[in-house]
């Protein structure tokens, strides 16, 4: 998983990520894996806005 930076995304907040997923592997779980790690980074940064 990579985090990319573009001037828009961090201007406007918005976060951008590039995963690979392989064949027969479930989308879905990756996604949520990637939200709850962005999750958990936003907290350790103390960026959370909830």
């Amino acid at each position: 998983m990579k985090r990319k930076y573009t001037v828009t995304n961090v201007l406007m907040g918005r976060d951008t990520f590039g995963v690979t997923v392989y064949p027969n592997i479930d989308y879905a779980f990756v996604v949520a894996l990637v939200v709850i790690l962005d999750e958990i980074n936003r907290d350790r940064m103390g960026d959370d806005d909830i």
